[in-house]
């Protein structure tokens, strides 16, 4: 049956670990470590709904009230990862939108995210006073700052000096998908809080 679904002989390993309730760190890892097609939407679905079986509390079931919804959410991020701009800024971005936003759930994952890819604990925790530290590169700087305004849009807009400081870090189609990964962090914050998302305790 699994493989009428199109899931491959790795993921049927890891649906049987969930039966037997083994730790879902090991199956994140599993996941993680695996030589599989990251970019199918059946692996990202997967991993999302183990992280939220395991890591956290919801209203509703969305991905499965919603799926063919949720496809089309999750396909933009999967756009997004295959953008330019780094996995260092952009979880630095998804990590200081979802302060701004206060989704507690979006920054778990992402806090936890930038740690397993090397992400210095200094650089986390200041993430809300960066403009105050000098441990940010000028291309995170202004890509954290067109987060602010963009997540913050009715009261700060994005001015045309904003604009052009971050064009002369980013090229054109840069900037698309920077505005672009910020507005999927954004959409993503509203429905988790909307949906009740919220972690637990690890």
């Amino acid at each position: 049956m699994l493989k009428e679904h199109g899931l491959n002989s790795r993921t049927s390993i890891i649906m049987m670990i969930v039966d037997f309730k083994i730790e879902f760190f090991l199956i994140l890892l599993c996941i993680q470590t695996a030589n599989w097609n990251k970019h199918s939407h059946k692996v990202i679905m997967i991993e999302t709904n183990l992280r939220e079986l395991c890591f956290m509390s919801q209203r509703v079931s969305y991905y499965d009230v919603a799926p063919e919804g949720m496809k089309i959410v999750m396909d933009m991020e999967k756009y997004t990862k295959k953008s330019s701009i780094s996995r260092t800024t952009r979880e630095l971005i998804k990590i200081r939108v979802s302060q701004i936003n206060g989704c507690a759930f979006c920054i778990d994952v992402h806090t936890s995210d930038a740690r397993k890819m090397g992400e210095t604990e200094q650089r986390i925790y200041c993430l809300h006073a960066w403009k105050e530290c000098n441990f940010y590169t000028p291309e995170e700087r202004v890509a954290l700052e067109l987060s602010e305004h963009i997540t913050l849009i009715p009261t700060k807009r994005v001015p045309e000096e904003l604009y052009k400081r971050v064009r002369k870090q980013f090229d054109e189609k840069q900037y698309v998908d920077l505005v672009l990964i910020i507005n999927q962090i954004n959409n993503l914050n509203r429905i988790s809080i909307a949906m009740g998302n919220t972690p637990t305790e690890k």
